[in-house]
């Protein structure tokens, strides 16, 4: 944590990314994708959930099609049964955020963002849950925008106010080469990726 504050020091902008991040939420999302897909005869072998990590509902469902050779025609309906799955395994299974991150979410003191590509309505129960909610600005959810996360981010702040939590490896590495000071959270999912930041919250491995 002592490394996470040196590089928190003047910063007055903090922007989180959710899934991952805040939480290990991806065995659950996949534990719910199987879940949902299994009874149309697709499953999702272990290669292509890496492949489809930091995509939203929509986006994975339309990559399944052309990875499978299928047509989901109700996309729209299965994003939502698999989203309350979702949400209702995160309960059920009480699934706690990551403690690195929400020291961080509560010590540091300016703006505090989320910036995601999950549905609005998840960020916000899952904040709620975790009781974290009241500590964010404000939500900004990509899940309806094409919008890259880091032209929203710059929208927010100079590159030098703003410190970055996140954990997908595009995102990671096109923010570190614009200049943004990036901490990344190595989780399952994304092991084996060559995460490039200033700092790596591991997930990985067992705490001291």
């Amino acid at each position: 944590m002592q490394k996470i504050n040196e590089l928190m020091q003047g910063k007055t902008i903090a922007v989180f990314d959710l899934d991952g991040t805040i939480a290990n939420t991806e065995p659950l999302h996949w534990l719910t994708h199987r879940e949902t897909l299994e009874p149309l005869g697709l499953n999702l072998t272990e290669e292509n959930i890496r492949k489809y990590v930091g995509h939203n509902d929509l986006q994975i469902l339309g990559m399944i099609e052309e990875d499978y050779d299928v047509f989901l025609e109700d996309k729209k309906g299965i994003k939502q049964t698999r989203l309350q799955l979702f949400r209702d395994a995160v309960e059920k299974y009480n699934l706690l955020p990551n403690e690195e991150v929400v020291k961080a979410i509560k010590t540091f003191k300016g703006k505090k963002y989320i910036v995601s590509r999950q549905n609005q309505y998840t960020i916000e129960r899952l904040l709620e849950h975790w009781k974290i909610f009241d500590y964010f600005d404000k939500i900004y959810s990509l899940e309806h925008s094409d919008e890259s996360k880091i032209k929203l981010v710059e929208k927010l702040g100079s590159k030098d106010e703003i410190i970055w939590f996140d954990d997908a490896k595009e995102v990671v590495k096109e923010a570190k080469d614009e200049g943004f000071t990036v901490i990344a959270v190595r989780h399952t999912y994304n092991d084996t990726a060559k995460l490039e930041a200033d700092y790596i919250i591991d997930t990985t491995k067992p705490r001291k």
